[in-house]
């Protein structure tokens, strides 16, 4: 928060405590004395926070008003937009001039707007009331971005929705969109242009051979239906909105080929243990996911998938005794280790298929049996922060990996959301946890700002007020304060970026945390980052976080 259109830092109940200011001797300020409800060190916290308010508010008053704001299809408006190290802040009245319903009341601003109803919150500077531009974009579920400038602030609608269901082509957007439909020659095909629109990584996925959608300019997503009855159809009349359906003709696509799970292979582990190679054909809906059914039997499920060959397989191994493949009228197919004794294992999905690699404990561990998720961020299409060449997306795999490693030799088990450069969505990731039973989901990021070099540090983040997520962001915190040779900024509740929070943990119910490991905009965390050692010494450290948080002095 930058600060309220009224002040609210006195007689407010939090970390500080409260703290009240009583005047006394008619005024005499000389004579004015502070109560405290704590302690001296409570105020001196507080006299931070204010100063820390002041800074901020001096950022946001000094920042440039006069930026042009482009909003979905409705064109460029110049109005009151400001930027500050905490994000970026608009007018109510901005919101207003594109259609939205925004009412004011002292600190609050409620809003309709795109087909949903919420609330956001009001700051003032020089006189001005202001929203948190970041907080109204997750609302509506749009995004924003700003030129090299920094003049130019463009607000787009994602399209998240591109399919062929019954006998029609069916598109969604969070924001209302242009769209214009026409015909175009060799081949027959037909266009639409959505314009104020930005595609979804995981848009369009299964989509039919003549059907395609991409993102043709930056704010114009096309989709493009491929046919010869193209040439003598009536064009359909598009209008401004968030759904579009257009019937479609010609003959059915073919279906998407037989997902098919081969024989495991078995592939000795450089560290004493054993990694099986399952061999994967076709491309499956969902990523593998792995449950304990007891101490010394690991269950590996892939759904939309019939496996090439069912039966048993003897393990060749003196840790595994066999391995079964089954199938089930589901489609979905399992492998199943059966162990000689408990096992920590890893999941990860690779090119052809995936592996399981179990590993014993390197010494009497906390960790044996638990399951933990690690999740980094990014992937694919999506590249994270961006700086100097740097990419967020391939130094959360690099940290992620370590963090992987350092958890199996304690003796956890751990799944990989992603162990390779591939897009994923959000919901898929918090799924693979919840499918994998898990005892734990941590995910790794790295952060940036608007202002290069001016923030460094790392945060750990829990869910709202979940008191488990807050003392494993705790545990992990301490640890990793401890070796990385940054500033410690603390844990944050996600709740202070998006008011219903992050959503990786918002769909994990199990203990989890989102790790953000130092800034890729700040020169020296950017270093930092990219050393070997560090990665080392951050997969140990939340390693031995996530140790203490499950009972290990």
């Amino acid at each position: 928060m930058i600060g309220g259109a009224r002040g609210h830092l006195y007689d407010r109940p939090g970390a500080l405590g409260r703290v009240r200011p009583v005047l006394k001797n008619q005024g005499n300020w000389k004579q004015s004395r502070w109560k405290t409800e704590y302690s001296l060190m409570d105020m001196r916290l507080w006299l931070a926070a204010v100063v820390t308010w002041m800074v901020a508010a001096v950022a946001l008053a000094q920042s440039p008003a006069n930026v042009t704001v482009e909003y979905a299809h409705l064109g460029s408006f110049s109005d009151a937009v400001r930027r500050a190290p905490e994000g970026t802040f608009v007018t109510p009245f901005l919101l207003q001039r594109v259609g939205w319903g925004v009412e004011l009341r002292s600190e609050t601003a409620y809003v309709t707007a795109e087909g949903r109803t919420f609330t956001l919150e009001v700051t003032g500077s020089q006189g001005r009331p202001y929203v948190r531009l970041e907080e109204a974009v997750e609302a509506v579920g749009a995004t924003f971005s700003w030129d090299d400038a920094g003049e130019r602030l463009s607000i787009l609608g994602v399209v998240g929705t591109v399919r062929v269901a019954d006998g029609k082509l069916q598109i969604g957007s969070s924001l209302t969109v242009g769209a214009r439909a026409f015909r175009m020659a060799g081949p027959d095909r037909l266009v639409i242009d959505l314009t104020g629109a930005k595609l979804s990584p995981d848009a369009g996925s299964g989509l039919p051979p003549n059907v395609r959608a991409g993102q043709f300019a930056p704010n114009v997503v096309r989709v493009v239906w491929e046919s010869p009855a193209v040439a003598t159809m009536d064009l359909p009349e598009l209008q401004p909105g968030r759904s579009f359906e257009v019937p479609v003709a010609g003959p059915v696509p073919p279906s998407r080929p037989i997902v098919t799970v081969g024989t495991p292979q078995r592939r000795d582990s450089e560290d004493g243990g054993v990694t099986y190679f399952v061999p994967v054909t076709g491309t499956p809906g969902q990523r593998p996911s792995a449950v304990f059914l007891n101490p010394t039997t690991i269950q590996v499920s892939l759904a939309g998938a019939q496996p090439q060959t069912e039966g048993e397989t003897l393990g060749e191994s003196p840790l595994v005794e066999k391995t079964v493949v089954d199938g089930d009228a589901r489609n979905v197919t399992t492998v199943v280790w059966s162990l000689t004794r408990p096992l920590g294992f890893q999941l990860s999905p690779v090119a052809g298929g995936f592996t399981l690699t179990l590993r014993r404990p390197s010494f009497a561990a906390g960790l044996a049996g638990k399951v933990i998720v690690i999740d980094p961020g990014h992937g694919g299409r999506d590249p994270g922060a961006v700086t100097a060449g740097v990419l967020e997306k391939v130094q959360a795999l690099a940290t992620a990996r370590a963090i992987a490693k350092s958890l199996a030799e304690r003796g956890a088990s751990v799944v990989m959301t992603r162990d390779d450069d591939t897009a994923l969505a959000l919901s898929e990731r918090s799924a693979i946890a919840n499918r994998s039973d898990a005892d734990a989901f941590i995910s790794v990021h790295f952060n940036s700002n608007q202002i290069a070099n001016s923030r460094s540090g790392t945060k750990i983040f829990y869910h709202q007020q979940d008191s488990m997520d807050m003392l494993l962001a705790e545990c992990v915190r301490q640890e990793v304060a401890k070796v990385s040779r940054m500033p410690d900024l603390g844990t944050w509740s996600d709740s202070r970026i998006y008011r219903s929070g992050f959503a990786v943990l918002r769909a994990t119910p199990m203990p989890s945390v989102l790790l953000e490991l130092g800034f890729v905009n700040h020169a020296s965390d950017r270093a930092r980052m990219q050393e070997k050692q560090f990665r080392e010494a951050v997969g140990e450290a939340v390693a031995k976080g996530v140790e203490v948080f499950f009972g290990r002095d």
